[in-house]
């Protein structure tokens, strides 16, 4: 089943109106950073989930990269990565299963590196896509509710998080991890969120960012599959540079994932 609305190939050019660019050069070089996900086969009780992630740059260099970390109803399910040496191309793919029965929101976000002799990253970019499933239709849905489903959900993770570290985000900006490509934040933040990503294991929870207004510090919370809360604490500096100060871990509440309703 393939949505109309997402392009298999996106130019940088598109990404930089979309997500903004995120890059650590002045002359970009990566020419292609496509994410995407949909739904693929439909069986009697399950169906699968096809992604893919792909990076080309305009020659070969010493290593590209590409990276992606795929979430159902803020719930890790899939990751991979590659990074060849002497290409232009990095590439990867997975299908997941999902149940019929549940209802939800698959979501996909990648990252693509291009690094010259020295190892150093000489440009980055970023993207992000999405698929809901309706199993009362047995297809994509377009409803919002899911959505809505999945804030009541978020509210209830960070509530028990703030609660644990006795923290305030009054005046903070809020947003999910997986859509880090879709804010305006400096490439040093970016990174930060991605790496936290990327550490994840399967069953996590999304983490959850949240930015104070000044654009001085900020945190990034994860709640692990066994209920263990973490507190990213994050500060910038007079350059605007995020760096994490400190990580927190302390003994939270499990709480039931929406992938449970049945």
């Amino acid at each position: 089943m393939i949505k109309l609305s997402k392009s298999l190939i996106m130019s940088v050019s598109s990404l930089a109106l979309v997500a903004g660019l995120f890059t650590s050069s002045a002359y970009a070089s990566i020419k292609t950073a496509t994410a995407y996900i949909d739904i693929g086969t439909i069986g009697s009780s399950s169906y699968n989930v096809i992604w893919e992630a792909e990076t080309k740059t305009d020659a070969i260099y010493p290593q590209v990269g590409v990276s992606a970390n795929v979430y159902f109803n803020d719930i890790r399910k899939d990751n991979d990565s590659s990074y060849p040496r002497n290409s232009r191309i990095a590439e990867i793919a997975g299908v997941v299963s999902g149940s019929k029965s549940i209802r939800g929101l698959w979501e996909i976000n990648s990252i693509y590196t291009q690094y010259n002799s020295s190892g150093k990253v000489t440009d980055q970019l970023e993207d992000y896509d999405k698929v809901r499933w309706d199993p009362a239709a047995f297809t994509t849905s377009t409803s919002e509710d899911i959505e809505e489903t999945l804030s009541t959900f978020q509210k209830d993770v960070v509530e028990d998080i703030l609660i644990s570290f006795d923290l305030e985000i009054e005046d903070y900006d809020f947003f999910k991890a997986v859509k880090v490509s879709e804010t305006n934040y400096s490439d040093s933040l970016k990174q930060i969120v991605v790496d936290v990503m990327e550490k994840q294991q399967e069953n996590d929870i999304m983490p959850y960012v949240y930015i104070h207004q000044s654009n001085q510090n900020g945190y990034i919370l994860e709640k692990k599959k066994n209920g263990t809360n973490v507190v990213h604490t994050l500060v910038a500096d007079n350059d605007g540079k995020w760096t994490v100060d400190e990580v927190n871990e302390k003994k939270g509440k499990k709480v039931k994932l929406l992938e449970e309703d049945k």
